[in-house]
């Protein structure tokens, strides 16, 4: 039986001759402690029976085999996931695996891994390791992840060394062959996208600081936190909006734009046309609330704007007659702005309650931008007063045509011609109403249509004169009158004969009144008192009067009659004459001139026959006993003489008239 101490082989030997050797081979593989004993030191022992009963002497034999010298060494290999030709990008997770090998021939103890690449603590590698502790040929892993950096990305690779360190048992380091692994890199490819906006010009810029990422992802934690974004429209047309300066920073804030690979796209500003047209186009008059009246000039500015980005031709086309433009380029530069005057002078025909709407076309180009404005109109307010008058009643109508206009006409306007009626003939009042006027301008065209006329009234007043203030009095003749009622030419009256007098009397009130006749003694009216006379009526009355010889004597007769009427009372006289009377003197003397009776006298009219008898004077005799003749046109005087005679009468001288011889009768006389 053969044994190996060394390897724990066993053999056995069936039998073996004397000088018969067997050989046999073990297999010892060299241990840590052999390097570090320096030799490995093998016993091997032989042992059997024999056919004696002795016992076999063992056999034993040595060997002592030199080892290698103790080499501590550790070989370091780096790799990654990341295949062949593929790169990594910013915020990418490169996986690495770093295997450590004990490829020396002593165990090495307390094993760290340390890497260069940036921002790794070796604790946190070494932890990752399977085991810290290697006996030659045995191996420890640990991977771990590293995502890529902007430092990366802007060397290009990833490069780093892994290392390692670690004790052999005699405390002596180990030589270490590193490991690295090189991994390319490069930015991410992102496009960012300026904002495109539009809006209906404004006149105000279009602008947008908006953007997007439009292609690409940013890596896991990035964001964009700012993009320059310039541009700006603000006339009608298209521009770009422009991306630019990108900042990307990481959860930390850090700045990893140059991780990426940016490409930038504009964007479109565009400004289209309004549908609002007044910001191409605005027309007003200046004077909010006014509002125009006839004759006024309303003055229009319109503005236009070329809106546009390039040159315009401009033509203005007004929609109403009879306005005056002012002149005005033909040609807009782009974002030119100009003002153009429009004059109108308001007619009659434009005032009403509608609106006065002004229209206008303004093309640019050929576009085609209406504008206008509206302005409210109004009447003039006219006030036309028709004059008053006063007077005292006189009998004829009271009339003014005069009249008095108050506010103000629109210049050169004036009053062609007015209706003024109105009269008042009786005491009272009454409107004197003014009407119909016609206003017309310079040219004598009607422009009564814009004026809001008021007529005002004036007053007619008729006063009975008795008022304070009245600069006379009401003519009697006006009220009443009187007349002889026979209307025969040179009507003359006799003594005894009745003159009919005709009484009028006017109510000269507008209101009824009552009328009440007063006549003069001896005078008789047929009715005195008139009651409820109508205004301006007539009344008429009958006096009656007979005349006495003291009319005749004064050769006429003149009747007063009074009214009153109202407040008034007036008087009338009516005059008659008298037939003209001749005087009748007869003068009684004696032979010696002496008066033998006083004269006497009688009136007589021309034609008529007179008989005067003489005065009986007893003792005398008249030389007429009687006066008889017929009364020429003059006075007449006739003289009787009386002489002394005989008294006795012979009473048979029946031809004698009585009286006569030595003495006479007077009238009336009786004598036996």
């Amino acid at each position: 039986k053969v044994e190996d101490e060394l390897t724990g082989d066993e053999w056995t030997i069936e039998s073996l001759k004397p000088e018969e050797s067997k050989t046999f081979e073990a297999e010892y593989e060299v241990t840590e402690a052999d390097v570090l004993a320096g030799s490995v030191k093998n016993v091997a022992t032989a042992d059997g029976s024999n056919p004696s009963d002795e016992p076999t002497d063992p056999g034993e034999g040595e060997k002592e085999d030199p080892t290698e010298e103790k080499n501590p060494h550790l070989t370091v290999t780096k790799t990654s996931d990341v295949k062949d030709g593929e790169k990594k990008k910013l915020g990418e997770t490169i996986t690495y695996t770093i295997t450590v090998e004990n490829d020396g021939n002593v165990t090495i103890d307390s094993i760290e891994v340390i890497d260069t690449i940036a921002g790794y603590d070796p604790e946190d590698i070494t932890a990752n390791l399977d085991k810290t502790r290697l006996a030659p040929g045995e191996t420890a892993t640990a991977t771990f992840t590293h995502v890529v950096t902007v430092q990366d990305v802007e060397a290009g690779t990833v490069n780093n060394t892994a290392t390692a360190k670690g004790v052999d048992p005699e405390d002596d380091d180990p030589e270490i062959i590193p490991g690295d692994d090189t991994v390319e890199t490069e930015p991410i490819e992102i496009e960012i996208t300026a904002a495109s906006d539009s809006k209906e010009y404004d006149g105000e810029p279009l602008t947008n600081s908006g953007y997007e990422l439009t292609d690409g992802e940013l890596a896991e934690g990035n964001k964009i936190e700012s993009v320059k974004v310039e541009g700006e429209q603000i006339l009608v047309g298209t521009s770009a909006n422009v991306a630019s300066e990108a900042k990307i920073v990481d959860e930390a804030g850090a700045d990893v734009t140059k991780g990426y690979k940016i490409t930038y796209v504009d964007g479109e500003l565009e400004v289209t046309e309004p549908e609002d047209t007044t910001k191409v186009v605005t027309k007003e008059d200046g004077e909010d609330g006014k509002k125009y009246h006839v004759g006024d000039t309303i003055t229009w500015t319109i503005s236009v704007k070329n809106i546009y980005a390039e040159k315009k031709t401009l033509t203005v086309e007004e929609g109403m007659k009879d306005v005056t433009v002012s002149e005005y380029p033909e040609i807009l530069e782009p974002d030119q702005e100009i003002f153009i005057t429009v004059t109108y002078v308001v007619k009659a025909s434009d005032i009403s309650d509608e609106p006065i709407k002004n229209e206008v076309t303004v093309t640019l180009g050929d576009k085609t931008w209406p504008g206008e404005d509206e302005v409210e109109t109004e009447k003039i307010k006219l006030t036309i007063t028709a004059g008053s008058a006063t007077k005292v009643y006189d009998g004829e109508p009271l009339v003014n045509e005069e009249y008095e206009a108050e506010g103000e006409f629109a210049e050169g306007d004036s009053i062609s011609s007015i209706k003024v009626e109105g009269e008042q003939t009786l005491v009272g009042s009454s409107e004197n109403i003014v009407s119909e006027a016609i206003i017309v301008n310079t040219k004598g065209e009607d422009v009564t249509e814009g004026y809001d006329i008021t007529f005002v009234p004036g007053i007619l007043t008729v006063t009975d004169g008795t008022n304070p203030g009245d600069e006379k009095e009401v003519d009697d003749d006006l009220v009443v009158t009187k007349a002889d009622a026979n209307t025969a030419e040179d009507a003359a009256y006799r003594v005894g004969q009745v003159v009919t007098f005709t009484i009028t009397a006017t109510n000269i009130y507008e209101e009824a009144q009552t009328i009440t006749l007063t006549e003069i003694e001896g005078v008789t009216l047929d009715q005195s008192v008139f009651e409820n006379v109508a205004g301006g009526e007539t009344i008429t009355a009958t006096a009656t009067y007979t005349v006495t010889a003291e009319d005749a004597d004064a050769g006429s007769f003149t009747n007063t009659v009074t009214a009153t009427v109202g407040n008034i009372t007036k008087t009338a006289e009516a005059t008659v004459d008298m037939e003209e009377s001749y005087l009748l003197t007869i003068y009684y003397r004696y032979l010696d001139g002496t008066w033998a009776r006083n004269p006497h006298t009688e009136r007589h009219y021309a034609g008529d026959d007179y008989r005067v008898g003489s005065p009986i004077i007893p003792g005398y005799r008249a030389s007429q006993y009687y006066v008889i003749g017929t009364m020429p046109k003059a006075n007449r005087e006739v003289t009787v003489y009386y002489t002394a005679v005989d008294t006795d009468i012979p009473i048979d001288d029946y031809a004698t008239p009585l009286g006569i011889g030595g003495g006479g009768m007077s009238l009336g006389e009786c004598i036996e």
